[in-house]
């Protein structure tokens, strides 16, 4: 398939936003990212987005809140949480409201990260 899938990375801090594209550089993506899922929403409006990746604590809306407003607007487009607390109510929520395929822990093993992707698009027929 000839379409470049497009990942939208969500978190609060550059420097996650930032290692996250250097890790996704080498893999045929085209990725974006917010600051906050304020911005994140903005940018769905706009972008056809096949797979979100978003940090669960953010300041003004967490990213279950974030990823159960991706789920019930773009009910295709998959959706993972990363996140370096492991809350339990907080992750149950993510799978309960924002259905989330995958939860991975903050600091992630980038093989790990790529390969849930890769997988993610592949099962979705996107990649």
């Amino acid at each position: 398939m000839d379409k470049k899938a497009t990942i939208l990375c969500v978190d609060d801090e550059e420097n996650v936003l930032h290692s996250i594209k250097r890790t996704l550089a080498m893999e045929k993506y085209n990725v974006l990212t917010a600051t906050s899922g304020a911005q994140g929403l903005e940018i769905l409006k706009t972008e056809e987005v096949d797979l979100v990746i978003s940090d669960q604590k953010m300041p003004n809306m967490s990213g279950h809140e974030f990823l159960k407003i991706v789920r019930e607007n773009h009910p295709e487009c998959i959706r993972i949480m990363l996140s370096g607390f492991s809350d339990f109510e907080s992750l149950v929520k993510a799978v309960n409201d924002g259905e989330i395929i995958r939860f991975i822990s903050k600091p992630w093993d980038n093989k790990e990260l790529t390969n849930v992707i890769r997988i993610a698009l592949e099962r979705n027929m996107i990649y």
